[in-house]
């Protein structure tokens, strides 16, 4: 069902959903933060393991987030993507069939006329072809490996910059982005933290007079 279309009950459905994925983002980017700062007294490599566990559900969560907003896309190919959890596996399978199907980063200027300007971000930010290096990443560090890796896996540097680098982009990417559809009408915009919601996730729906930057 287009998540696109304003009164169908599927579409709404969808738009919660999509936001609730945001939200559970939130969290474990939340969590990461809090592991980070050393509030649970843990040793760095501890830190490292759980961080990254983190990281990798973040990756999963974001490739089903685009499921969900491009439910319209047809294919068969896509059907069976809805079978998949591996997120580099969701991520590649979705540039096949629609190339836009990604998240693009805004950022939002205000001037003192009160107007508001939305445009690209311009920063680092997780880039749809990092979604397999995170997820690899992800699996080496949580992973033992075989018997002849154990004595590498054990002296290996604990390198906590990397996750905060993992961390702000993700956290760029998302703070305020923007999808084009299959519909090449339609596009949704999605605020990780709304003014006058609590900082709760809003999604909108835009009918594209002028297309967004992207």
């Amino acid at each position: 069902m287009p998540i696109h279309e304003a009164d169908n009950k599927e579409a709404i459905n969808a738009r919660e959903q999509y936001c609730n994925l945001m939200e559970e983002i939130k969290r474990r980017i939340r969590v990461i933060s809090d592991l980070l700062a050393s509030k649970h007294q843990l040793d760095s490599r501890t830190v490292e393991e759980f961080c990254y566990l983190q990281l990798r559900m973040i990756a999963e969560l974001i490739a089903i987030s685009c499921l969900v907003a491009h439910q319209d896309i047809k294919e068969k190919e896509f059907h069976n993507l809805k079978k998949r959890w591996q997120a580099d596996d969701i991520i590649s399978g979705l540039d096949k069939l629609h190339t836009g199907f990604y998240p693009r980063p805004m950022v939002e200027d205000r001037f003192k006329n009160g107007m508001h300007n939305i445009a690209n971000f311009e920063g680092e930010y997780l880039r749809k072809e990092e979604i397999k290096i995170l997820y690899d990443k992800c699996g080496e560090i949580l992973h033992i490996g075989n018997i002849n890796g154990l004595s590498r896996n054990w002296t290996r540097t604990i390198d906590l910059n990397k996750i905060i680098e993992w961390q702000r982009k993700i956290v760029n990417l998302l703070n305020m982005h923007h999808i084009n559809l299959v519909h090449e009408d339609y596009e949704i915009l999605v605020m990780m933290n709304t003014e006058g919601m609590g900082g709760a996730v809003s999604c909108y729906v835009l009918k594209a007079v002028i297309p967004l930057p992207g």
